[in-house]
């Protein structure tokens, strides 16, 4: 395979992820969403040589934050909604003002 098939590969089980997980979300099935959160975390650890982990295997249902990396000191929110009201919103959120500091 060369690059542009490995592009093309990738965008597209990307893009079925999305639109599986837009679909499942309106039937308030949320397994992908809850998958996706590690995927992404392996997914940015390779690309970027991060160590963020799931959040929730540390303490369950941290408001705001879905991903850590302590040492880096990195969080990270997966979200299947991708608003302007959904990023102000997290952003107003105590827990990342706490964060800042850092």
């Amino acid at each position: 395979m060369n690059r542009s098939e490995y592009f093309n590969y990738i965008e597209e089980k990307l893009q079925v992820l999305a639109f599986r997980i837009e679909k499942r979300g309106r039937l308030n099935i949320l397994d992908l969403n809850i998958y996706s959160e590690t995927f992404f975390a392996d997914l940015l650890n390779l690309l970027f040589n991060f160590n963020l982990v799931n959040l929730n295997v540390l303490k369950q249902n941290v408001e705001g934050i879905d991903l850590v990396d302590i040492n880096g000191k990195i969080i990270a929110q997966v979200s299947s909604t991708c608003t302007k009201q959904k990023i102000e919103g997290s952003l107003k959120k105590k827990i990342y003002s706490k964060k800042k500091s850092c």
